[in-house]
């Protein structure tokens, strides 16, 4: 499978704006709409870094969950998580299409670290 590179032709192209890059083949005849992106990717994060999903077709509905199950939850806005190891799953879908394929990332979720309101430094002599 190749992801954003569909090869389609005149008759797709031009219903409902819909090009090359928003949607993928499957290997059938149906067309399914691209992996949606996390961001930041995997990696470690504190609990007021925001994780964005984002989908190459803007009219997908994106759905996504932060337990490790099906993603049921509604993306709107950037999430932020809670301290631990959380797995995100997300997938993209638009009536008529396949449904994007489940991504995961996986991160490390800490506190943020309060920086000191001032610093004192003493100088010796």
């Amino acid at each position: 499978m190749v992801i954003g590179t569909a090869n389609l032709g005149k008759e797709y192209l031009g219903k409902g704006g819909l090009g090359k890059s928003e949607l993928q083949e499957t290997g059938s005849d149906t067309l399914q709409v691209s992996n949606p992106i996390l961001s930041p990717r995997s990696g470690i994060v504190t609990e007021a870094d925001e994780i964005s999903i984002l989908c190459a077709l803007a009219s997908a509905a994106i759905f996504y969950s932060v337990d490790g199950s099906a993603p049921t939850l509604s993306y709107t806005v950037p999430i932020t998580l809670s301290e631990g190891t959380v797995s995100v799953k997300a997938k993209a879908t638009l009536g008529g299409y396949d449904d994007s394929n489940i991504v995961q990332e996986t991160y490390t979720v800490y506190a943020p670290v309060d920086a000191p309101d001032t610093i004192s430094l003493a100088v010796t002599t």
